[in-house]
């Protein structure tokens, strides 16, 4: 998907060190991938520390690089409106905001976390941006329908930020990891990694700050983390048996 919208040379992957030869192997179906663009953590420790180690390597080698943030396991329709998204957002994030790509949820799921959206502040044509008031960790049922009552967005997990800003956040909210990957300079080993906590970018940073806010994008999004979404998602278009199974 992404090999669509940036050069080769600008995606990064960040996985366990575990799976760099798999990752490898997978992308040779793909494209001629630079080795040196995978990036492998010795050890898992959560999406904060993930996403601060891609943007060391980032930083280093383009200083105030807008970077987006993308899961590999999701589903997404519709190119050219992803795109947009895209564009607009790391337009946004050039002044120095953390942008969330917000879905506009289809029903009441407990899987996915709910963002609870305050003034427009940018809306030309079809793109909307707001700030970001609240975020509500994965509901129970009934608060679920709530929030789609009130007109929360989905997390759906994808964010845009200037490597700067992203860092002096960091700096600001979690000094110890700023600390590690971007003051003491020293190799991210083993050692290193087993001392940082284990935080999500959520909970560690996105729930502090003020300066985030959330595009509503216009394009089918499923996060196919669980066996309902994907079983909703391969079941489009098809015919399903006796027992309601899809191949």
């Amino acid at each position: 998907r992404l090999l669509n919208f940036y050069n080769q040379e600008n995606i990064f992957i960040v996985t366990n060190h575990e799976f760099y030869f798999e990752i490898l192997g997978e992308l040779s179906d793909l494209c001629h991938f630079n080795k040196s663009n995978i990036i492998s953590e010795p050890e898992q420790k959560n999406t904060l520390p993930a996403i601060c180690l891609a943007t060391k390597v980032i930083n280093d080698i383009n200083p105030n690089s807008i970077i987006s943030v993308f899961s590999s396991d999701h589903a997404i329709e519709n190119d050219e409106k992803f795109n947009s998204a895209i564009n607009y957002s790391a337009e946004y994030a050039a002044n120095n905001q953390i942008v969330l790509f917000g879905v506009q949820p289809d029903k009441a799921n407990t899987n996915y976390g709910y963002i609870e959206m305050g003034d427009n502040i940018c809306s030309t044509g079809e793109v909307q941006i707001f700030n970001v008031t609240k975020f509500h960790e994965k509901p129970s049922e009934s608060d679920a329908q709530i929030y789609i009552d009130k007109g929360y967005l989905w997390n759906s997990g994808i964010f845009i930020f200037n490597a700067l800003c992203f860092i002096d956040l960091v700096k600001q909210y979690q000094p110890s990891i700023h600390q590690t990957f971007f003051v003491d300079d020293h190799e991210i080993d083993k050692d290193v990694y087993r001392s940082l906590p284990s935080l999500s970018i959520d909970y560690g940073l996105l729930e502090k700050i003020k300066n985030i806010s959330v595009l509503k994008v216009d394009f089918n999004w499923t996060d196919l983390g669980t066996w309902n979404s994907l079983h909703d998602f391969f079941a489009k278009g098809k015919e399903l048996d006796e027992l309601n199974n899809v191949c």
